[in-house]
């Protein structure tokens, strides 16, 4: 009731922005009614909105990956920061979920290249992730020498990825090696990289001093890494629209 009174206001910037609120608000009940509001908000030209509305009517466009890239692809053009970089993020994914893995790194790549303090973090776990999920360790290597010229505030991540890559093709010393390298530079997450290369035989003691009726994820030998499993499954933190 109160965005449908915003939208009788009288204001055009306050009954766009309930429009597009009224929408993510009604975007699970009714779809349709949801996609009408954004495509109101997107005719307004709006500088802010109309750009948040593409991404959402994006968002909406279940089964039909060509029409949500061409909305991604207007949102990036439409010319507002935050919307174009959310909606260059949602693309990428997009193209990589299709098999377009070309197009999914030239999407990222100019954010991270930008330096953007906003968006190239969030590209660069997304390239990161990709390169892990296409066993290139090369890739991964020249990614994380780039990011540290740029000054990407995640480019240790590329070293915590190389490393399990190595690591899962057998090669635990070149793993190893890695890991120590980004505790050597300061990772946030030294203190996993030192679990991961724990002995076998003190992981195996760690593990029996552990009651047995206690679930095995709040081991304390294994509580780091549950944590960076619980955060790798979720998205990067960043603000959603629908």
């Amino acid at each position: 009731m109160v965005y449908r009174q915003a939208i009788g206001s009288g204001d055009p910037d306050v009954a766009i922005e309930a429009m597009y609120q009224l929408a993510l608000q009604t975007r699970h009940q009714d779809k349709d009614a949801a996609r009408a509001l954004l495509e109101q908000v997107i005719a307004t030209g709006h500088p802010e909105w109309a750009g948040a509305a593409m991404v959402g009517l994006a968002h909406l466009q279940d089964g039909d990956p060509a029409a949500a890239e061409a909305l991604y692809r207007r949102a990036m053009a439409a010319g507002n920061d935050e919307w174009s970089g959310h909606a260059a993020l949602d693309l990428g994914e997009l193209l990589e979920g299709t098999g377009d893995v070309a197009g999914a790194k030239a999407v990222w790549q100019p954010l991270i290249d930008a330096a953007d303090p906003e968006w190239a973090g969030a590209a660069f776990l997304e390239l990161v992730n990709l390169l892990r999920g296409e066993a290139d360790a090369a890739g991964l290597r020249a990614a994380y020498q780039a990011a540290v010229a740029l000054g990407n505030p995640e480019a240790l991540y590329a070293l915590d990825q190389l490393g399990h890559l190595l690591h899962d093709q057998g090669d635990a010393g070149g793993a190893h090696a890695v890991w120590q390298e980004a505790i050597d530079a300061g990772y946030e997450n030294a203190e996993d990289l030192r679990e991961q290369m724990m002995p076998e035989s003190e992981k195996r003691r760690q593990l029996r001093a552990y009651p047995e009726h206690l679930p095995p994820e709040f081991n304390p030998a294994n509580v780091l890494r549950t944590g960076i499993e619980v955060l790798e499954r979720g998205r990067w933190g960043r603000r959603l629209p629908v």
